[in-house]
C-alpha cells in the first residue's frame, strides 16, 4: 500500500467514525482528501516550538552533524524544507524511503552512514518522543 493510499483510508475512517455518512462523504471525497493531504505537506500546517530554532542553530554552530529519522512517508523531506529547517540537517530519513521503521536497527545504521563520516553508535544521540523507537 502506498503512503497516499494509507492516508486516504485513514482520513476516510476518521470522517466515518466521527459520524459522517459514507454516502455524503463519497460525493466529494477525492477533493476533500486531496485538500487535507496537501495541507499537511505545507510548512504552515505545523508549529515550531520557540526553543527549536535557537537550539538547532547552536548545535549546528558547535559542529554537530544532525539528521532526522522518522516513521513517516516520503513527504518528510519536503515538509522539513517547507518549515525552513532543512539547512540544519545533514540528512533526512523517512521510513517509507528506507523500507524499515523504527525501532528496526537498519534505519539507525543507515543514519550513521548518512552522517557522512565514521560515526560509531556510541558516539550518536537519538532524541525522540517514543521510548520504544
Amino acid at each position: 500500500m502506498t503512503a497516499e493510499a494509507w492516508w486516504r483510508e485513514l482520513v476516510y475512517s476518521t470522517y466515518t467514525l466521527s459520524g459522517v455518512e459514507p454516502k455524503e462523504l463519497d460525493k466529494n471525497y477525492d477533493q476533500l482528501f486531496t485538500s487535507v493531504y496537501n495541507r499537511f505537506n505545507a510548512g504552515d500546517a505545523y508549529t515550531i516550538f520557540p526553543d527549536v530554532l535557537p537550539t538547532l542553530e547552536e548545535l549546528k554552530n558547535q559542529g554537530f552533524r544532525m539528521g532526522v529519522i522518522s516513521n513517516a512517508d516520503e513527504r518528510l523531506a519536503t515538509i522539513i524544507d517547507n518549515l525552513e529547517l532543512g539547512k540544519y540537517f545533514d540528512f533526512v530519513l523517512a521510513s517509507a524511503d528506507v523500507g524499515v521503521v523504527k525501532p528496526n536497527k537498519a534505519i539507525y545504521d543507515k543514519a550513521l552512514k548518512a552522517a557522512g563520516r565514521e560515526v560509531k553508535p556510541q558516539e550518536a544521540l537519538h532524541v525522540g518522543d517514543d521510548v520504544e523507537t
